[in-house]
């Protein structure tokens, strides 16, 4: 969690400064406007808010507003609660309901065949860091930067967060260095989804009160709906695993890259073996059950679509 925090503030820092930067003049509709001029006491430059992805379809994107990342949360969860109960949603809502019920009904199986495995092919079951950063704050050692030391703590950690909020300061230096407005406004996007997705996770857990696998006191992990607000922060191993933030934080990446750079065949394909790692070693080493990844997946990918429409235009050419 320190880690995570030290990351997210310094990208937040780095977000500010950046748009800080653009003297340009936008649309009221944040997402149609087709240029972008920024204004300097050196310089007069073009930011490339254009993006022709084939033929027949061009992206175009304009500015993020200052702190629209932290002042659209509000927007995006009425949004996904609007794009949950579509329509087309439903056959949707209906497998992840489906598949849920069917992966707790046999959740302590699963957990107990998957440990299994790993034991027999000496996969460790733990999570382990090295700290490579660690200073002394009022005498206390605050972990700052650590190394995992082991695969199932390397596949572990990329559902952390800050993995994929280092990806987005990347994006965001390399948008603000090229003048690249998709860059950029994905950046902000990750931020924006991030926080959104990590309200509506604690939500969900904060109601449900479903213990941990490493914590569970009956097979399958007791039920305790609503626990109380202490409870929950002194005990939150007890509560805290269905459903899965650290999936829906990796589906909710892969979801904001692949919309916006649709280009990119293999991101969707990557990012979901990359996700069943995830999933897989967070059952190897007791942090979640199978049957908390459905619903997981499904706010991981609704947040990730919800936030990246309202970003982008797409506009037909030919």
């Amino acid at each position: 969690m320190k880690k995570t925090i030290s990351v997210n503030a310094i990208i937040l820092l780095c977000f500010l400064t950046v748009s800080n930067t653009f003297g340009g003049t936008e649309t009221k509709d944040s997402c149609v406007t087709t240029s972008v001029v920024i204004k300097s006491d050196s310089m007069i430059s073009s930011w490339k808010t254009e993006y022709q992805i084939s033929y027949s379809e061009k992206l175009v994107y304009s500015k993020p507003r200052l702190l629209d990342f932290g002042l659209k949360v509000p927007h995006d969860m009425w949004e996904f609660c609007k794009y949950s109960v579509k329509g087309k949603s439903w056959p949707y809502l209906a497998i992840i309901a489906f598949t849920s019920g069917v992966l707790i009904d046999n959740d302590q199986n699963i957990t107990n065949g998957t440990q299994r495995f790993c034991d027999d092919i000496h996969l460790a079951r733990s999570s382990s860091y090295n700290d490579v950063f660690a200073p002394k704050i009022k005498g206390h050692k605050v972990s700052i930067i650590s190394v995992p030391q082991n695969i199932n703590t390397v596949f572990y950690t990329l559902g952390q967060g800050y993995p994929a909020l280092l990806l987005g300061g990347g994006l965001l230096y390399y948008g603000a260095r090229h003048h690249d407005m998709r860059s950029v406004s994905t950046a902000s996007q990750l931020t924006e989804a991030f926080i959104s997705m990590g309200i509506a996770t604690q939500v969900v857990k904060r109601i449900t009160g479903r213990e941990t696998p490493i914590r569970s006191t009956q097979e399958g992990g007791k039920w305790e709906p609503f626990p109380s607000f202490n409870d929950y922060q002194k005990n939150t191993p007890i509560y805290d695993a269905f459903p899965s933030g650290h999936l829906a934080t990796v589906i909710c990446a892969v979801t904001i890259l692949a919309e916006n750079y649709p280009e990119k065949k293999w991101i969707r394909p990557v990012g979901y073996a990359l996700a069943g790692l995830v999933a897989f070693s967070m059952v190897n080493n007791g942090v979640h059950w199978a049957g908390d990844y459905p619903l997981a997946i499904g706010i991981g990918y609704g947040f990730g679509k919800v936030i990246s429409e309202r970003c982008k235009k797409v506009i037909h050419t030919h």
